[in-house]
């Protein structure tokens, strides 16, 4: 893992980061005991206009969004990069972040030669809007020195494309569209249930009522009485019940696709803390490295002195 003096070191001569039209001091001075912070150039939101080729993706992005909860946004990173052979990168979001309620869901490594931008997506999953801008810190990068052969093969990175905004739902999974309908659903189902309810009761009553009043109604008239109103209610009554079936299997579907969309999350979630769990992890195995180097180092020199 690689601390700030070889990442400052490897910044003024090799130009690892770099950022458009700035000099490298402001990354330089983001550089931490062995991370960099990454910053915000611009922000993508769901927007379908961008699909116009005539439109400058480049020129689409907001420089200040309030994300909503449930809101996704893609983000175009700052800084350049262009890695040699021999290093290697890891990022995540930042602490800060993630204690706000947004979460980055496409943490991971970036191989080695690659050259280029890399893009972000963010989602909010806490009750409260977050407020992001351009030039703020979005993702923390760790480097670290790779051994072996990794080959040629350059890779490059174009940062955020159309592709990319236009696969964007306005909110986290398009839950936004997904929930009314599921409301819809369960409203209906129960006004339909309902509905069923009053109308077996008045078939019910109107079947009663000739068998009542024999004494009165003669058969013919009865059989006319049956005809002109029990039977069409009683077919009202059984596409009723049919209808209602069907909505309560449309629901038992949809509660199964948001336990899904729970599970997913979920899966985020562990895949970010076993993310974290293992930089912890390489971090105390590099202080275990280090240190006796380190004492050695010191040793030699108050021999020498």
């Amino acid at each position: 893992m690689l601390g700030r003096s070889e990442i400052i070191k490897l910044i003024d001569e090799e130009n690892i980061l770099s950022v458009d039209g700035s000099s490298t001091e402001d990354i330089k001075n983001r550089t931490q005991a062995s991370s960099v912070d990454l910053t915000i150039k611009s922000i993508y939101t769901a927007d379908k206009t961008i699909s116009n080729s005539n439109i400058d993706i480049g020129n689409a992005g907001l420089d200040l969004i309030d994300l909503e909860p449930g809101q996704t946004i893609v983000i175009q990173v700052a800084e350049r990069f262009d890695l040699p052979s021999t290093i290697g990168g890891i990022i995540f979001p930042p602490n800060s972040m993630s204690k706000s309620g947004v979460i980055m869901t496409n943490p991971g490594h970036i191989d080695p030669l690659f050259s280029g931008y890399i893009s972000v997506y963010l989602v909010n999953m806490g009750k409260s809007p977050v407020r992001l801008k351009k030039g703020s810190k979005v993702a923390t990068l760790l480097l670290y020195y790779i051994n072996g052969d990794v080959g040629e093969s350059n890779i490059s990175g174009g940062g955020v494309s159309k592709e990319q905004v236009l696969t964007l739902s306005k909110d986290f999974a398009n839950l936004d569209t997904r929930m009314p309908d599921l409301l819809n659903s369960v409203i209906r189902n129960k006004a339909l249930l309902w509905g069923g309810v009053v109308i077996s009761i008045v078939a019910l009553f109107f079947t009663l009522v000739p068998l009542l009043s024999e004494q009165i109604f003669t058969n013919k008239a009865i059989d006319a009485f049956k005809l002109e109103h029990v039977k069409p209610l009683k077919h009202i009554n059984n596409q009723q019940q049919i209808e209602i079936a069907a909505l309560k299997t449309d629901l038992a579907d949809k509660n199964n696709q948001l336990e899904n969309l729970r599970l997913r999350i979920d899966e985020k979630d562990s895949q970010i803390q076993n993310l974290s769990s293992d930089v912890k992890k390489l971090f105390n195995i590099l202080d275990k490295e280090l240190t006796p180097e380190i004492s050695q180092k010191k040793g030699v020199e108050k021999i020498e002195n």
